[in-house]
C-alpha cells in the first residue's frame, strides 16, 4: 500500500481487522474496537510485520492479492470498509469477498506443491492461552 501512495493506519488497520474477523464484538467507540489489550496487541504486530511475508508470497506467485477495502467507515460507525482500499484480498476471490479463505489456501497449497514445500495435516494446533499469558502455558484444540 505505501508503495502504491495509499494510505497505511495501523489504527485503522486493527480496527479493520477486527471489524472483519469478529464483528459481533467490533465497537468503533472503544479505544481498542473492543478487542482485549492481548488481543490489540497481537493485531498491531501483524500491522507491523505481515507486510513483508505478504509481498514475498505475492512475488512467489503463491498469494497474488488486490486491495479491497478501508476501515475508515468503520471508524466512523456506518459499516463501509469497502470504500478506500484497505483489507488485501485474493486477487483471484469473489466481489463479495466470501470465498477469500478458500482462495488463498488453493493458491498457497498449489504454490506449495510447484515448488516441494511438503502441506502437513491432521496435526493438533497449539496456540498460546491468553489467560495465562507469560507463563508458557500451551493449550490444544479450540477454546472451550
Amino acid at each position: 500500500m505505501r508503495k502504491a501512495g495509499m494510505p497505511d493506519d495501523k489504527q485503522i488497520s486493527c480496527a479493520t481487522s477486527h471489524a472483519l474477523s469478529q464483528p459481533q464484538y467490533f465497537d468503533a467507540k472503544h479505544p481498542r474496537y473492543g478487542l482485549s489489550e492481548w488481543e490489540y496487541s497481537m493485531c498491531e504486530a501483524i500491522y507491523d510485520s505481515a507486510s513483508v511475508g505478504t509481498e514475498l508470497l505475492s512475488e512467489k506467485g503463491a498469494l497474488p492479492y488486490r486491495h479491497v477495502g478501508s476501515g475508515a467507515g468503520l471508524l466512523r460507525g456506518n459499516g463501509d470498509h469497502r470504500r478506500d482500499r484497505r483489507v488485501l484480498f485474493p486477487k483471484d476471490g469473489a466481489p463479495s469477498m466470501s470465498d477469500g479463505g478458500q482462495v488463498a489456501t488453493r493458491t498457497l497449497s498449489t504454490a506449495c506443491r510447484r515448488d516441494g514445500v511438503t502441506i502437513r495435516t491432521g496435526h493438533p494446533a497449539c496456540r498460546s492461552d491468553p489467560q495465562r499469558q507469560g507463563r508458557g502455558h500451551r493449550r490444544r484444540g479450540p477454546e472451550r
